[in-house]
């Protein structure tokens, strides 16, 4: 408690000194110090009443070539596509070339309920269509093939009904864009939209991009592990996801906007107007310090991106990072802080020995949960069950915080000389013991089934990396191995090698008694054995 109080009031006397700076000056600090913890790796533009007060880029562009992030990089943007897609759509009706309130049926004749899914319903995700990123078997995504595998699936709800977020409805307005203006989607945006506000290096299709100014997207950027992402192949997510650009190009998208150079202000009221769960058409619109919010976040392979615009302040906010790890809209929330003189923190922390590490790694139990400590790198990363990773920082040998969870925890040893933990999380603090969890098994083989706990495995007392389970009677249907009751750690067996692998396929059982061994000697290569009692 002491720690805590002693942290908070030094953030409170770090924020204060800042009171003297530029605003320009206070953001490249607050975004640097994200970047310099390793929460934050990507490119910002940031205006507010037609001036730029940042525009930079921070941290690695391409890690193989030794290159570093500059403003003029060019990252995806996935779902901010969404904006574009509604523009066009909402450009062809000041044309007289579309309603949004057309049927579906129009463009596609024996749709399932076509005659009752509008294109306004497509724009403000409330069409029920089945959204095909949660699975599909479609051989290529070209529009007769991708249009005929939604027909053979249900509608969620009734149009108009309910929300639901549905990628797939944006494909169908990409499609219908092409119908009605006898172009292609890119070329349409080009037409329209890129070449009015000279959105010079703005596109569609990543894996097609050959530039300079190309960003490196990645799956994981840590100081022990780079893995690029994958690039999806043409034509990338389409009308739902498929752009890129710099934080240029969204800077002059924004200037659009707000100079109704691409539409009309009526145009721009429905667009920014929440129908269902505070969508618009093809706009999240929300609020911060009592101001209205308008923008779209985007993310898939690679990337995290945020576009943020707030009207009566003439704000315009551009996050774009190429890892999957970041939060760009946790960085666009530092940010307008900074804006709205709130108070605001620049994340700190000192090195600790990885040996001193190590000693707090491990499961602690607090109220009817539990939390895992585990050390991925050079940091201490702390996971509630079933929730999120985040990653400490230290602000002494045992006193850690992360900036994105806005939890602190403290490490100290209890009269058996054991570590117990303390989380604090703003007054509130909680105990919480170590202990030691187990392996098990769980599914259908199971009495338990896929909902109930693991039917728990008992550690070998000589290698504690063997975990078994003997004369267990399971009856014919699916297993996995899962840790702690928690399927953020699970193993099934992606083939007939009696190899585990993380989040594998489930492990087909027929009625029998079994004895069960789960070897993790090597953690790179799980492996396990199921014979007859």
């Amino acid at each position: 408690m002491k720690k805590a109080l002693l942290f908070s009031l030094a953030l409170g006397l770090a924020v204060a000194s800042y009171g003297q700076k530029s605003t320009r000056k206070k953001l490249d600090e607050l975004v640097s110090g994200y970047a310099s913890v390793g929460q934050f790796n990507g490119a910002v533009l940031i205006a507010k009443e037609g001036k730029i007060l940042l525009q930079k880029g921070y941290g690695i562009k391409n890690y193989k070539k030794g290159e570093r992030l500059s403003n003029n990089d060019i990252f995806e943007l996935y779902s901010i596509t969404k904006t574009f897609t509604s523009t066009l759509i909402l450009k062809l009706a000041e044309e007289g070339k579309i309603n949004v309130s057309d049927k579906l049926e129009k463009y596609y004749p024996g749709f399932p309920e076509g005659n009752a899914i509008t294109i306004e319903n497509l724009l403000t995700h409330t069409s029920g269509i089945y959204d095909y990123t949660r699975g599909n078997n479609m051989p290529n995504m070209r529009e007769k093939t991708f249009v005929d595998f939604l027909r053979t699936k249900p509608l969620d709800f009734p149009p108009g009904t309910q929300w639901n977020y549905s990628n797939s409805g944006y494909w169908l307005l990409g499609f219908i864009i092409e119908k009605v203006t006898g172009k292609s989607y890119e070329k349409a945006l080009k037409q329209y939209i890129f070449e009015p506000l000279k959105m010079k290096t703005a596109g569609l299709d990543y894996i097609k991009l050959v530039s300079k100014h190309r960003t490196t997207g990645y799956e994981i950027l840590a100081d022990s592990i780079k893995k690029e992402a994958e690039v999806y192949s043409s034509p990338g997510p389409f009308a739902s996801g498929a752009i890129y650009a710099t934080v240029g190009d969204m800077y002059n998208y924004y200037k659009g906007i707000k100079n109704n150079a691409l539409l009309n202000s009526d145009s721009y009221t429905k667009a920014f107007t929440p129908y269902k769960n505070g969508y618009g058409y093809g706009w999240v619109i929300s609020e911060f310090n009592g101001k209205k919010t308008v923008g779209h976040s985007g993310g898939g392979a690679g990337f995290r991106t945020n576009f943020v615009m707030i009207p009566e302040n003439d704000i315009c906010i551009v996050v774009l990072s190429n890892t999957e790890s970041d939060d760009a809209r946790f960085i666009t929330d530092k940010v307008l802080e900074v804006l709205y003189d709130k108070p605001y923190i620049i994340p700190t922390e000192i090195i600790v020995d990885a040996e001193v590490l190590s000693r707090y790694r491990g499961y602690y139990k607090f109220k009817d949960s539990s939390i895992r400590v585990s050390v991925p790198g050079r940091r201490l990363a702390a996971q509630k069950t079933g929730g999120p990773k985040f990653e400490l920082l230290a602000l002494t040998n045992d006193y850690f915080y992360s900036p994105k969870g806005n939890i602190y925890l403290g490490f100290e040893k209890d009269e058996n000389k054991q570590y117990k933990m303390s989380i604090h999380q703003g007054n509130d603090i909680t105990k919480a013991e170590r202990f030691i969890p187990s392996w098990g098994i769980i599914g259908t083989a199971t009495n338990n089934g896929w909902d109930g706990n693991d039917i728990k495995m008992t550690q070998d007392t000589v290698n504690k990396m063997i975990w078994k389970l003997s004369g267990v009677r399971l009856k014919t249907g699916e297993m996995k191995f899962r840790f702690n009751n928690d399927w953020n750690e699970s193993y099934g067996d992606n083939g007939p090698d009696n190899l585990l692998e993380n989040d594998g396929e489930n492990i087909q059982v027929t009625t029998g008694t079994y004895d069960l061994v789960l070897d993790i000697t090597d953690p790179k290569k799980p492996k396990y054995s199921i014979s007859n009692h």
